[in-house]
């Protein structure tokens, strides 16, 4: 089954204060770190979707060039939702029969959690697979390609939860209360330090 993993990054960091791409944790950067997390699973190409700060994304990662596609969301102010719609479009030109989504900053996630996402996948096909926690669910999540069209179709007032409750029925969940840890705060960022040190 060929899978294309979704890097999200391109959004402000307005609460953080500073880019939570570039922010280090265990020696490198969140957005090397998920790119070299990605690269270590069996996925058909990976996306990473910038806004602002595509430029030095690439400046960053240019040792893995020609690991990654970068492609520019001109919306990126606008919110998450049309970096997912500029993913999935880019999906749609390809052979992929789904994508995993994924954020950068969501750094203590292990490899074991991607890995069992994509296991399921590649067992169900055809169901939308997302991470539980404390009572929550998002990302990271598999959208298999049965629902490109309508992720397309989303208002960018909108949000990829929207397709969740579409397809509630057919959610399937993996629990990993680790994804719970995202960085978008001074306060997150006090915490990551606190746990690098």
């Amino acid at each position: 089954m060929n899978i294309t993993c979704i890097i999200l990054a391109a959004g402000e960091s307005k609460r953080l204060g500073t880019s939570k791409l570039f922010v280090e944790y265990n020696g490198t950067t969140l957005i090397k770190a998920r790119l070299s997390q990605m690269m270590r699973l069996d996925l058909e190409e990976i996306i990473i979707v910038t806004g602002k700060d595509g430029d030095l994304i690439d400046e960053e990662l240019r040792l893995y060039k020609d690991k990654y596609i970068n492609i520019h969301n001109p919306n990126f102010k606008k919110g998450m939702t049309g970096s997912l719609k500029v993913g999935i479009s880019k999906c749609l030109d390809s052979f992929t029969q789904g994508a995993l989504v994924i954020l950068v900053d969501q750094f203590l996630i292990p490899d074991e959690h991607y890995e069992d996402i994509l296991a399921l996948a590649k067992t169900t096909k055809n169901n939308i697979i997302c991470t539980s926690f404390d009572k929550n669910f998002g990302a990271p999540t598999f959208f298999p390609r049965r629902t490109f069209r309508e992720i397309l179709n989303l208002d960018l007032t909108q949000t990829p939860k929207n397709i969740l409750k579409t397809y509630q029925n057919d959610l399937l969940y993996i629990e990993n209360v680790q994804a719970k840890f995202d960085l978008d705060t001074p306060y997150d960022l006090n915490l990551l330090k606190k746990i690098k040190d």
